[in-house]
């Protein structure tokens, strides 16, 4: 049976999946934030390079067999205005991590009739608008994806977003992030499917 690894860095984030796929917390791991079923880990990480690379390892060190896994990083993101609409979702084709400039290529399915972009990884959040940044923006696609391939191939990592602000919010505590990853669900469930 294949299995499901979602990777959020927000408890709002993680919500409407613990939901929809009905995840208990894993009691087992106590030490970490995880909920899962039969088919389906979730992991939340916290915010930043520095949460993913203390939670993502010792979550990871945990699974005995990777052949029927993958790793789905899901959450919001900035975007480009000139590039991205408020609340859709895009798949992600390139990672790059801001400061180390490291990159990868996201495998996208054959089938795929979502958007792709680039996104890149930044130590802080983007308030100032969209310069220097074609893309999206985040603070763990990249760490995240450094960190799982060490145990997956690439073409089993998947990063999906769902954009929340155009690079220039300043009180983060005003977006509805549950909200948002709620009412794209469905067709982020779809784009997950894709990879089975």
């Amino acid at each position: 049976m294949l299995k499901r690894l979602i990777i959020t860095a927000l408890p709002d984030e993680a919500r409407p999946f613990i939901n929809r796929f009905k995840l208990k917390s894993d009691e087992n791991q106590s030490d970490l934030n995880v909920y899962s079923n039969e088919s389906c880990s979730l992991l939340i990480t916290g915010i930043g390079s520095v949460q993913v690379k203390s939670v993502l390892p010792v979550f990871l060190k945990r699974i005995s067999d990777f052949d029927n896994v993958i790793l789905f990083n899901i959450g919001i993101a900035g975007g480009h205005p000139d590039k991205t609409e408020i609340g859709e979702v895009y798949l992600v084709n390139k990672v790059t991590n801001d400061e180390t400039i490291d990159k990868y290529s996201l495998t996208i399915p054959a089938k795929n009739e979502f958007t792709t972009i680039a996104l890149t990884t930044v130590a802080k959040g983007i308030t100032g608008g969209h310069v220097g940044y074609e893309g999206l923006v985040d603070m763990e696609a990249a760490i995240i994806t450094t960190t799982a391939i060490s145990s997956f191939n690439i073409d089993k990592i998947s990063v999906i977003k769902v954009v929340s602000d155009h690079m220039d919010i300043a009180n983060w505590s005003s977006l509805d992030v549950c909200g948002l990853l709620e009412s794209k669900l469905d067709s982020i469930c779809t784009l997950m499917e894709l990879y089975v």
